[in-house]
This record gives C-alpha cells, sequence and structure tokens, in this order.
C-alpha cells in the first residue's frame, strides 16, 4: 500500500541536473535578446547621430553656397552698361565704370590674391559695400561668418557636429571677347570670367571621430568679373 505513493512522489518535479540545464538554456535566451536589443538600440542610435551629422553639415553648405552666389553685388551695376550711339547719348566705353566688388580673395581676407584652383579654407568678398565671408576654425571645429565687421558668427554647433575641414576649389571660366571690338588688334581685350566654386565640409560628431561624412555642392557666382577693354 505504500509502495504506489513513493512512487508518485520521486515523479514529481525536476531533478537538480534539469534545473540547471533549464537555467542554462533561459540565460542563453535571455544573453540573446539583450544583445540584440543592445544591437538595435546602438545601431538606432549611430542612424540618428549619422543622420543629424549630415543635416548639420549640408546646412552649413547651403548657407556658404547661397551667400557666395551673391558675391560681387553691385547695386549701381546699371551704369556700367554700355549704350551704343544709335541708341542713345554717345558714352565711351573706356569711360564707363567697374564693379568695384567684383573681386572675391581665398585664404585670407588681408590681401587681396586672386583665386585659384587649389583648395583654400576661407573665403571673402563684398557684396555691395559690405564685406563678407567664411572661415574655419580647425582648433574648435566650427565654421564661421563674417558680415560686415561685426563679430563672427558661428554657423555649426560644436555640440552636435566638429568640422574638420572646410575646402573651397574654385574653377574659373575665362572667356576673351575680342570681337566685341571695332578694332583688329587691342591689347587688352574685354573678357569674362565665369567663377564657380565646389564647396566641401566634413566633419564628425564629438562623441565619436570615427564617424566622419563629408557633403559637397557648388555654387556659380552670379556676378560675373569683367576686365579689359577695346582702346
Amino acid at each position: 500500500m505504500l509502495k504506489n505513493p513513493l512512487k508518485r512522489s520521486r515523479q514529481k518535479g525536476f531533478s537538480l541536473v534539469e534545473s540547471m540545464v533549464g537555467i542554462t538554456l533561459g540565460l542563453f535566451v535571455v544573453t540573446g535578446a539583450l544583445v540584440l536589443m543592445s544591437t538595435m538600440t546602438k545601431n538606432n542610435r549611430d542612424l540618428m547621430m549619422e543622420t543629424r551629422l549630415i543635416q548639420d553639415l549640408r546646412t552649413s553648405s547651403d548657407l556658404v553656397a547661397r551667400d557666395i552666389r551673391r558675391a560681387g553685388y553691385w547695386a549701381s551695376a546699371a551704369d556700367g552698361v554700355y549704350v551704343p550711339p544709335s541708341a542713345g547719348s554717345p558714352v565711351a566705353a573706356a569711360s564707363l565704370p567697374k564693379n568695384p566688388y567684383q573681386n572675391i580673395i581665398q585664404d585670407s581676407c588681408d590681401a587681396p590674391t586672386p583665386a585659384s584652383s587649389n583648395p583654400s579654407t576661407a573665403i571673402c568678398y563684398y557684396i555691395d559695400a559690405n564685406n563678407y565671408g567664411f572661415k574655419l576654425d580647425a582648433t574648435a571645429g566650427v565654421l564661421y561668418a563674417f558680415v560686415a565687421g561685426t563679430p563672427p558668427q558661428a554657423l555649426s554647433d560644436p555640440n552636435t557636429v566638429k568640422i574638420t575641414q572646410f575646402n573651397l576649389i574654385a574653377s574659373p571660366l575665362q572667356i576673351s571677347l575680342p570681337g566685341n571690338c571695332a578694332a583688329a588688334s587691342v591689347p587688352n581685350p574685354p573678357q569674362v570670367v565665369v567663377r564657380e566654386f565646389e564647396i566641401e565640409l566634413r566633419g564628425h560628431p564629438p562623441s565619436d571621430s570615427t564617424l566622419v561624412r563629408a557633403v559637397r555642392t557648388k555654387a556659380r557666382v552670379r556676378n560675373d568679373a569683367v576686365s579689359g577693354s577695346c582702346s
């Protein structure tokens, strides 16, 4: 009469080995879930950081490109337009005023150096009578804008992006216009310089120097540089 209850009592529950095996398998499952969740969280964080980085770089490059397009603006540009004698009172082409704000300076705002095809880290120009420019502070990783002698204004936030490179590559196209002169040959014929710049910004988040991204855009100066004359 006592054997059956004893057999039934031995069959209840799990043995110590079975419990340890079950706990081990459970730990493996929980560890795998935690690793998967941690990986997904890190990937989501990296994606958000990369998106914000590219957005900040593109915003800064768009501001630079938009402003460079206005370089050389002259409110009195109509005064420099040649009027043929048949269309009005005779005006000598040599006596027409020239745009005093058409020069663009790269690398330095202290000396008027001509734009070259070499990359530079700064650009300065005039929009009418006001001086404008952009320059990178490589130590702080901040891109600054200079407007009419006012204190520099930061275009980027060093707490969200550290800009390591600000490159400007000029691509001028020089067009000679000797055919517009009545004389067969002139020493310094009129010429137009069509100016285009490639703007490159490269940077990374302050918390992760390995996540480096770059943004490139082009900007053509709408006010072409005109020089020379038929005289």
